[in-house]
């Protein structure tokens, strides 16, 4: 492992580092318990979370229990591609990772959310509790896609409170005597790291949370809605076709492109209809141009360019090839679809025919 010397002014860059993430980290030093803004303490011993930041904190009986968990853990982040800092706790170990802030929450979920509690006034605390909640669900999931390991969990409270303080980095742990230090890797035996030894980060890598799973999380965590969680399928040259997603290929639509190339027309063309990524991509890039003549396809509310078009569904069939996504049911499209009529009324009229296609 890479030995670095603990100085305050090391201590001083990653504490600059998280609050560029959140400014309104609070904290706790050996001198006072009470909660002070991180910003003007020299020397925290404990902080609360970044509004960008999961945290599992594995608690054990053993090492031998907690390492087992790790490696669980590690596969599944690995699996989903989600970039993290491992550190040893100074008894354990916490594994934190950071999701980009900026990336944009569908508007289709959080108008969903604010319908069902029935609001029409929107406040600031409101949202903060949609995403706090939203978090949670994401955090859960991942959680749920780990195998679990006799004598050994995960702190859940520490990502359910609305603010909860964790170990500091490069802090002592009262108990052991042994410090908070990023590993570079997992280890076998249990890593009893001194003052000298502490290592901190030299940058943060940001996870970018897929619009697909803040669907999936969105409806089976928040809503609680039955769903499968989608699991990688070997590719076959299958002939199998979903008539009312075939109707859906063989129209233009003024409305909800995106949603459908993401959420349906991808995963059918890859790992329903057994495409490669190249023949699923020119035949859905076809496909959404001819609606985008009509209106153009826009992300983020900006307007895409045909070039841009083709680069951003070839992009989405890596991504859904990788995770071999299923496309959505008929009856999960017509919730996420309940505002675009045009695509809603082909779901509707095709379950009224004897003998539907469902997935």
């Amino acid at each position: 492992m890479r030995i670095l010397t603990i100085t305050h002014s090391l201590n001083q860059g990653w504490i600059n580092t998280l609050l560029k993430e959140d400014p309104s980290l609070v904290g706790q030093d050996f001198e006072n318990q009470a909660w002070i803004p991180l910003s003007e303490l020299r020397n925290p011993i404990r902080r609360s979370l970044c509004t960008n930041e999961f945290v599992f904190d594995i608690d054990a009986k053993s090492w031998d229990s907690c390492y087992q968990l790790a490696v669980n853990l590690e596969e599944v982040l690995n699996k989903f591609g989600i970039p993290f800092l491992r550190f040893t706790s100074g008894n354990f170990l916490h594994y934190h990772v950071f999701f980009d802030k900026n990336i944009e929450c569908p508007t289709e979920i959080w108008k969903d959310y604010f319908k069902t509690k029935g609001k029409i006034i929107i406040s600031i605390e409101d949202l903060k509790q949609f995403l706090r909640e939203l978090r949670l669900a994401i955090f859960q999931f991942i959680v749920d896609q780990v195998e679990p390991v006799e004598n050994a969990s995960f702190d859940l409270a520490l990502m359910k409170a609305e603010r909860h303080l964790i170990r500091m980095e490069g802090a002592k742990h009262e108990e052991t005597n042994y410090y908070k230090s990023l590993l570079f890797e997992l280890l076998k035996s249990q890593p009893k790291i001194r003052k000298e030894e502490v290592v901190f980060p030299e940058k943060i890598e940001y996870w970018q949370i897929p619009e697909e799973l803040l669907y999936y999380v969105y409806s089976k965590y928040i809503k609680k809605q039955e769903t499968k969680v989608v699991k990688p399928i070997t590719k076959t040259n299958s002939k199998t076709e979903i008539q009312w997603i075939e109707q859906i290929l063989s129209r233009t639509f003024s409305d909800g492109r995106k949603r459908v190339i993401d959420l349906v027309v991808l995963p059918y063309l890859i790992n329903i209809k057994g495409l490669d990524e190249e023949q699923a991509s020119e035949l859905c890039y076809n496909w959404a141009l001819k609606s985008h003549e009509i209106e153009p396809i826009r992300i983020n509310k900006r307007s895409l360019s045909e070039n841009s078009l083709l680069r951003y569904i070839k992009t989405k069939a890596r991504y859904v090839a990788r995770k071999g996504l299923k496309p959505l049911s008929k009856n999960n499209l017509m919730e996420w679809f309940s505002d675009v009529d045009e695509i809603k009324k082909i779901a509707q009229n095709h379950g009224k025919q004897k003998g539907g296609d469902e997935n």
